[in-house]
């Protein structure tokens, strides 16, 4: 990829070959190293195979370890600072990146604590529904969601409310049976970065001046990192968590951590 990369930049290359075939011949080197992992019988990558429609199917190589990568990284830097306030465990975090536990210092464990008084932000935690996949089958447990929300939000009626759901397709099912006409009900639209700001406004502003309930996406456009003039959600609801679905390449990812950390 990089003798690619450099003859492009020579202007040695044929003129239809663009950034994107860099950016092609790149990935498919990248494949390759690793499947290359996986044919001298290394454990710390994976191929499998996606069936694409009659006779076709895909190959995708997953590097389970980020330690092959980021090792020598770290090995070749005078010093680097890593932080989070969130993190808890970051002695694992040390360990899957491959770092000499002799060059680390200062490791703190704690997360730092919330500026927030708990007396004016309780956390509610419910455990009587659940949006994990195998429940959602037997059915039963998306009424549940739907119930314990429009509960939870007439609450905080006058104020308006936000949720926050692990996908796209579960929020639309959600919102299906939820019985809430005392507000306005906003959904992100999938795909929607860039009417993002539009739609920011629009609840800042308020939205007929009704109380609004707006419907996001763990993930999506309203997840991180955005602020909310005159805060109009007094309420926050996490309608379950995205969990990685089961599979081969998740099974056996599992089993090479079982297996390298024991």
């Amino acid at each position: 990829a990089s003798y690619v990369r450099e003859c492009f930049a020579k202007g040695g290359m044929p003129e239809d070959f663009s950034a994107e075939g860099v950016k092609s011949m790149e990935e498919l080197a990248a494949f390759l190293a690793t499947a290359a992992m996986v044919a001298d019988g290394g454990r710390s990558a994976g191929l499998f195979t996606r069936k694409q429609g009659e006779g076709k199917f895909i190959i995708k190589a997953t590097l389970f370890d980020a330690s092959e990568i980021s090792r020598e990284i770290f090995a070749g830097m005078h010093s680097a600072v890593l932080m989070s306030g969130t993190l808890v465990g970051k002695k694992a975090l040390v360990d899957l990146l491959g770092i000499d536990g002799a060059r680390v210092q200062c490791l703190e464990e704690a997360a730092y604590k919330s500026a927030f008084s708990p007396k004016r932000n309780p956390m509610a935690i419910c455990t009587a529904a659940s949006s994990r996949m195998r429940e959602r089958a037997e059915g039963g447990s998306t009424e549940m969601m739907a119930r314990i929300i429009a509960e939870a939000a007439r609450g905080c009626l006058p104020n308006s409310a936000a949720v926050f759901y692990p996908s796209y397709d579960y929020m639309a099912t959600v919102i299906k049976k939820l019985v809430l006409p005392e507000f306005l009900h906003e959904p992100e639209v999938r795909c929607s970065t860039g009417k993002a700001g539009e739609k920011k406004l629009r609840l800042e502003r308020g939205v007929g001046g009704a109380p609004v309930m707006f419907h996001a996406v763990i993930g999506g456009s309203f997840s991180e990192g955005v602020d909310f003039k005159k805060n109009p959600f007094k309420l926050i609801m996490v309608a379950g968590f995205p969990h990685p679905k089961s599979g081969g390449p998740h099974a056996a990812y599992e089993s090479y951590l079982g297996w390298k950390f024991k």
